[in-house]
């Protein structure tokens, strides 16, 4: 049995896996953290007043019609009090205030399909005495809940864990890419694990050398708010993929190899860098 209490790597619990060691991550709060660090800078007379001259320049901007997001967040305040100059603060201030507009234009349009459902359910309320088909109505067909699919898609996942291939994503690569870059990062590993949770024959996938208190897994775990809990078919963990698994049977991916991969084998592991580099 491993003792948590001397163990400086945490992990998610992973199924049929002795050798990650474990540490229990169902507390784990990551608002409250990214809160707690904000408060923590505040704290500091001198970043205080920092943070008033950025809200100054912040409200400034907005008065002159600036792209600039109406709610900020204490982490996207943590990233532009770390930036050092004001076309940096304005770039990221614009790629929030797209985020922002995006999620009102997705709210709109789901409550004008909410409405037009309404409407629509309210002229078949009529009742003219004969028999209805359809949902909400007879039918000889069981509906299948989205909640019932999730189910059955990890299920499939969490056999795959045990039996099938192992996929590494090495997320050891944040100290070199911009909060823009980490975004994108976390974006397309969650559309990795969604991709291969519906894929016909899934595998196991392992997020590796992920920082505890990095942007990378706040940016997960903002995308998949479950990517900590205990029944997500997903193993994330601070360990290094060296420490996983044999050193033979590891294959390491990348466009800038010397030796060209002709076949596969389901035996070796296959690695693959967490990094988006849009600068170089």
């Amino acid at each position: 049995m491993i003792d948590s209490r001397v163990n400086i790597h945490w992990s998610k619990r992973s199924y049929c896996q002795a050798t990650i060691q474990q540490i229990d991550r169902t507390n784990i709060n990551i608002k409250e953290k990214i809160q707690q660090e904000f408060d923590e800078f505040l704290s500091n007379p001198e970043n205080k007043k920092v943070f008033e001259i950025l809200k100054l320049e912040i409200d400034v901007l907005r008065h002159n019609a600036e792209k600039v997001p109406e709610k900020i967040e204490p982490r996207d305040w943590l990233t532009l009090l770390k930036t050092t100059t004001k076309t940096q603060r304005k770039r990221y201030l614009k790629f929030l205030w797209l985020n922002e507009m995006t999620a009102l234009s997705q709210k709109a349009k789901k409550e004008l399909k909410k409405t037009e459902a309404l409407a629509k359910k309210a002229e078949q309320i009529e009742d003219t005495g004969e028999m209805k088909y359809g949902l909400s109505y007879n039918t000889l067909f069981l509906r299948i809940y989205e909640s019932t699919m999730n189910r059955y898609y990890n299920s499939r996942v969490f056999r795959a864990m045990m039996f099938e291939p192992k996929i590494v994503f090495d997320c050891g690569y944040e100290e070199y890419m911009s909060p823009r870059e980490i975004h994108a990062c976390a974006k397309q590993l969650t559309l990795s694990f969604a991709a291969n949770r519906v894929h016909i024959n899934p595998m196991s996938l392992y997020f590796c050398n992920m920082n505890e208190a990095g942007s990378l897994l706040q940016q997960c775990n903002s995308f998949m708010p479950n990517l900590l809990d205990d029944d997500c078919p997903l193993t994330v963990t601070s360990q290094s993929y060296l420490d996983l698994f044999p050193k033979n049977q590891l294959i390491y991916l990348t466009p800038h190899c010397k030796v060209n991969m002709t076949e596969y084998n389901p035996e070796m592991v296959y690695i693959l860098g967490a990094i988006v580099d849009k600068v170089n």
